[in-house]
């Protein structure tokens, strides 16, 4: 069975870049596996880009996760607020609280655009999707990482030279399967369903009896 598979872009404020990762977790035996399955949703979203469902739902998640932040922010440490702080103003950056950024991030989502984030998304993943290619942009690194001798067993009989990987990574399945469409749904159960679901089962009071089941 597939373990996981995550792709992360974030900034990294004491080197001054943005640091993008594509991390896959595996048995060992079934890494190719694993890549090929990543290499499959990262070529087809670098192909076809997004809907603006699936937008919609991350903006969302982005908006609950920093509400979230800023209502706890009571209980972060001091030490964690001053340190961040101190990095904030060596490096030259902004420096505010929770509550401020999350009003902020509230104005900055009504800006963005579908067309604007598959176009970024493109130069993000093109380095994937296109590995190998005369003009792609080369990864800073590969790394593989597979687990040791276990206390009392044998150790995982897994070779992964370079060569390999590079190989996995060029290797370019049939175009039918990166042109399937997946369908983007805006809602698991519509509406009128759930209504007329709800009348069909609608609730009720049962007077239990005791001795009767």
């Amino acid at each position: 069975p597939l373990s996981g598979i995550e792709f992360d872009h974030s900034d990294s404020m004491s080197e001054s870049c943005a640091v993008t990762t594509l991390k896959l977790y595996s048995r060992p035996f079934e890494w190719k596996d694993m890549l090929q399955v990543a290499l499959k949703d990262v070529r087809r979203a670098y192909k076809r880009g997004f809907s603006q469902p699936e937008l919609d739902c991350m903006i969302n998640s982005m908006l609950a996760d920093s509400k979230q932040a800023a209502q706890q922010s009571g209980n972060i440490p001091s030490s964690e607020i001053v340190s961040s702080l101190l990095e904030a103003e060596l490096l030259g950056h902004t420096f505010m609280d929770f509550n401020y950024y999350h009003s902020l991030l509230e104005e900055v989502v009504q800006t963005i655009t579908l067309d604007d984030v598959n176009s970024h998304a493109r130069q993000l993943l093109e380095y994937i999707a296109e590995y190998g290619g005369q003009d792609a942009p080369l990864p800073a690194a590969i790394l593989a990482c597979v687990p040791g001798a276990a206390a009392g067993g044998a150790a995982a009989e897994v070779q992964i030279e370079a060569e390999t990987i590079k190989n996995e990574l060029m290797t370019r399945p049939d175009d039918d399967e990166e042109d399937e469409a997946v369908e983007s749904l805006e809602q698991l159960v519509p509406d009128d369903m759930l209504e007329e679901l709800h009348k069909s089962n609608s609730p009720k009071w049962t007077e239990v009896q005791e001795g009767v089941e």
